[in-house]
């Protein structure tokens, strides 16, 4: 059972649904491809790409969504159902670690994800569904409002009205609803399929002997074909394993010796770099093996984007105009200094520290070590080489006054 049969608890679209829409009320939009499929979807099974599309979903899995309220540029986090959603169990059986992965993998694999909101009889968000189709077509009523008809992996079809749909995109330049597929990547994938399967082949050949069996006398072909058969079964198929041929004066054996060609180291790294080129990745991240420089690269070329991008979309289904306006919104972030060195780390606390902008608690915790808590993880330690902007003219004329004056006590 799919995740619409239990949250909709509703037969398929041949009937009335809860929102009282059936086929027979929707017609497709008229002047455009309006179906559309995951045809691509079945890219994971290459290891390159399950490996490119697991990296990029398990990091973004660290996001911590928030639902906060900005008001005059300062924000206040909101513990309400919404933040307990999506900061805990989106859905019933779902994580957020889960659901985010869930969702940026499928957005990769597709580039195009759909989640669906939820909503009790009130109007409330009870979850987030991500919807696993395989094809689905876009529709609209009579007052030009879109709907989604999804086709499942059951064989189910249901209709689901866009308003309710947080539809995330990628690669989304050359149509008007939908992001591209993944056609472009099928070249490199098919380059690499056919590098591994010459890989293949090159070690059959070179674990097997070719060649040309000669008979000084001559034979009729059906001795020929028995002596050859018989050659093969004492030699080629022998249990013994020596690898020791005998034969007589009345046959010669010529090996062929066939070199198969393969591509050399260079070769087959471009051929994988082409697929992680793709992915706006490289074997360091691939590996965890990375440095704070590469780290921040791939946080502001992948994670960073991704992050904005989830803010957005969430943000504008979830909230009204009205709520939007009053400054609520949702954020995903993720803890970038977690990854800079320990010398950067160091450095960050001494410089940042001395401003006062950090309490005890969270210099040690950008340390990776226990806070203490109570008051004292509380203080703000503070270097007495800065003070208040607004008093600094007091201070440095303060400072000019006295030493004015010392200067005269000496004369």
């Amino acid at each position: 059972m799919s995740f619409l049969d239990k949250i909709l608890g509703r037969k398929p679209s041949d009937t009335k649904n809860d929102n009282n829409i059936q086929k027979t009320d929707l017609r497709l939009i008229s002047g455009y491809n309006a179906i559309f499929s995951t045809v691509n979807k079945n890219i994971v099974l290459n290891d390159s790409v399950a490996i490119c599309v697991d990296t990029i979903a398990r990091h973004c899995a660290k996001f911590e969504p928030r639902h906060y309220k900005s008001v005059d540029g300062q924000r206040t986090y909101i513990n309400g159902d919404i933040n307990y959603l999506l900061a805990n169990q989106p859905n019933p059986i779902m994580t957020t670690y889960d659901f985010i992965y869930r969702i940026i993998a499928q957005l990769y694999l597709q580039n195009n994800e759909f989640i669906y909101i939820d909503k009790d009889e009130k109007g409330f968000i009870t979850g987030f569904y991500p919807v696993n189709y395989t094809s689905a077509e876009w529709l609209k009523d009579k007052n030009n409002n879109l709907f989604l008809g999804f086709w499942l992996a059951n064989g189910k079809y249901y209709i689901l009205p866009y308003i309710d749909l947080i539809h995330l995109r990628r690669f989304y330049n050359d149509d008007d609803l939908v992001g591209t597929g993944n056609s472009s990547l099928m070249p490199a994938l098919q380059n690499q399929t056919t590098a591994e399967e010459g890989i293949s082949n090159a070690i059959k050949v070179s674990n097997s002997l070719r060649g040309v069996l000669k008979f000084t006398q001559n034979l009729k072909k059906e001795d020929i074909e028995k002596n050859k058969k018989e050659f093969v079964k004492t030699f080629i198929n022998s249990e013994s394993n020596d690898g020791i041929a005998a034969i007589d004066n009345k046959t010669e054996f010529n090996e062929l010796n066939l070199k198969p060609i393969t591509l050399d180291k260079d070769q087959l790294e471009h051929v994988d770099q082409r697929v992680l080129n793709y992915f706006n990745l490289n074997k360091s991240i691939i590996s965890g093996d990375f440095s704070p420089q590469q780290w921040n690269a791939f946080y502001e070329t992948v994670l960073e984007p991704l992050a904005i991008y989830l803010e957005q979309s969430f943000k504008v289904k979830i909230f009204s105009r009205t709520a939007i306006k009053d400054g609520n919104s949702i954020s995903f972030s993720v803890n970038r200094v977690q990854y800079a060195s320990l010398d950067d780390k160091i450095k960050l606390v001494k410089e940042v520290g001395a401003m006062g902008l950090l309490t005890v608690d969270q210099a040690l915790i950008i340390l990776d070590l226990p806070p203490i808590g109570g008051e004292e993880g509380k203080k703000r330690m503070q270097s007495l080489n800065y003070i208040n902007a607004d008093i600094a003219d007091i201070y440095q004329l303060g400072r000019t006054i006295q030493n004015q004056k010392g200067d005269g006590q000496n004369d």
